[in-house]
């Protein structure tokens, strides 16, 4: 996602490919979305939400050292998309959590401004976070 957020026509001369496949992915990507929001319930039912929200994050911090330690830009570009997938899992599982705590008539919208505040900012985020804590402790 944070790879496309920004102007298509830009972002397909950054990677040198046709602004045609970049909609393609953002159209798969957003059917990705809400296929697994409508899996939460059932992942929900498997795991507690303390445990999953714990390891989604685990995994998102290993991928994303992962990220920063390795130098193939093949490699970095698997890992981003994976680091995708657990950011979109991370925010979506709030989703319903939000709503239920949110007594409001317009609870729904404000809980998916949050989602996909964090969709669009997480991965940028937490990169960022990521290699200042790397540069700063001298892994």
């Amino acid at each position: 996602m944070s790879l496309f957020h920004s102007n298509t026509a830009f972002t397909a001369s950054v990677l040198d490919i046709e602004a045609e496949d970049i909609q393609y992915f953002l159209s798969l990507m957003y059917g990705a979305i809400v296929v697994a929001l409508l899996l939460f319930q059932r992942l929900f039912s498997f795991f507690r939400v303390r445990t999953y929200i714990l390891l989604t994050c685990s995994l998102s911090i290993l991928i994303l050292l992962g990220i920063s330690l390795t130098r193939d830009p093949f490699l970095i570009g698997i890992l981003r998309v994976v680091e995708g997938i657990f950011c979109v899992l991370e925010g979506a599982c709030f989703l319903p959590l939000l709503m239920m705590q949110i007594r409001h008539a317009k609870s729904r919208t404000i809980a998916y401004f949050f989602l996909y505040t964090f969709m669009l900012t997480g991965s940028t985020l937490t990169t960022s976070l990521l290699k200042e804590s790397i540069m700063d402790y001298g892994w």
